[in-house]
């Protein structure tokens, strides 16, 4: 059939003819008029229904979130609920590990800063995890604004998406897992992340009866501005059972520092909090101070607290090691020795240097 397109007679339809049909054993043109306009309708109809049968078999999270934060640069994804019913099982509180007694019944997994939440194991459709439930944040009583010269005449809104806790691990696990997609990353040392979950009034209910925990909003002006508004934050790690920051070897050490490297020169991610506390079993669970490339903070920062910004890891590293009394001096001697050779681009490069007789961990 091919379309004429001529007069549009009968209310728009298109004139169309089809091939020479056999009428009474002759042959005769027969003209007859079709509505294309109707059949394109029915296709964009059908072609509707078709999406709507694909959208159907995705997991009902991916519609419901937004990528966190809503500024440039990395983001990360909501939890991926299999069920759009799925509850959450609290099952205890989990503290920080030099605060508990080796008899305490308190696990230690993960860390728990309480300047900026808490941790607690749960589990989620059969399996368990750690999550870290966030404070609200307030902008106004951010203490290191003042550190900082240039930040004070910042909008709110562009202090909280750079400097709270919960969009700074927000920001530092969507980079980690867009190197780990990309295969850039050699040395895992961060903990597993499987997304944010913004908890709803039941489960608020539940940490505020049974672990006893209270998330007021101190800036509700601010908040509401959000995208989350007053709705807790709460972020879903990997649970590591082991309660120690790491082994007490020096490869062990070895390979945070070079995971360390990895963080800042290939994910430009500077964590800003290196301490043995917020390590469990070799990993690092606590992003909460990241700064994450882009980073408009950072870049308003004079040069010297820039420099010193990106300095800071390497330098609490050092502190977390000579804090470790099990190491000696010759332990102490075959860790890498790191040195800041210049800024290029966005992001430092760094040259290791290892001394005679010593391996790469």
């Amino acid at each position: 059939m091919s379309c004429a397109n001529i007069s549009r007679p009968f209310g728009g339809a298109c004139l169309c003819f089809t091939p020479p049909v056999v009428t009474h054993g002759q042959y005769s043109h027969h003209y007859q008029y079709v509505d294309c306009f109707a059949m394109s309708r029915r296709q964009q109809h059908q072609s509707t229904q078709r999406n709507q049968r694909r959208k159907t078999k995705r997991k009902p999270s991916a519609k419901r979130g937004l990528l966190l934060p809503p500024i440039t640069g990395p983001k990360l994804a909501p939890f991926p609920f299999s069920q759009p019913d799925s509850r959450i099982k609290w099952i205890k509180r989990l503290r920080n590990w030099q605060d508990e007694p080796e008899d305490s019944e308190t696990d230690s997994s993960l860390s728990d800063s309480c300047s900026q939440g808490y941790v607690f194991e749960a589990q989620i459709e059969g399996r368990k995890y750690a999550i870290k439930v966030f404070k609200f944040y307030n902008p106004k009583e951010d203490k290191r604004v003042s550190q900082w010269r240039g930040i004070d005449a910042m909008p709110a809104t562009k202090k909280g998406h750079y400097l709270d806790p919960f969009y700074a691990e927000c920001r530092a696990y969507g980079r980690i897992k867009e190197c780990q997609a990309n295969k850039r990353l050699k040395r895992n040392i961060t903990t597993d992340c499987y997304g944010y979950i913004l908890l709803d009034k039941d489960n608020e209910q539940i940490l505020r009866e049974t672990m006893n925990v209270d998330l007021p909003i101190p800036n509700p002006a601010y908040q509401l501005q959000t995208y989350e508004q007053s709705r807790p934050r709460a972020i879903v790690k990997g649970l590591i059972e082991q309660s120690t920051p790491f082994d007490e070897t020096v490869s062990s050490l070895g390979r945070i520092l070079l995971g360390i490297v990895e963080l800042n020169t290939i994910c430009h991610i500077f964590n800003r909090d290196i301490q043995a506390e917020n390590f469990r079993g070799g990993r690092l669970v606590d992003f909460g101070s990241a700064f994450t490339l882009p980073h408009e903070v950072l870049d308003a920062m004079s040069p010297n607290d820039k420099s010193e910004t990106m300095l800071t890891d390497r330098g609490q590293f050092d502190t977390m090691v000579l804090d470790e009394t099990w190491l000696t001096s010759k332990d102490r001697s075959k860790l890498p020795r790191l040195h800041q050779m210049r800024l290029r681009g966005d992001g430092p490069l760094w040259q290791i240097s290892m001394l005679p007789g010593t391996t790469w961990f």
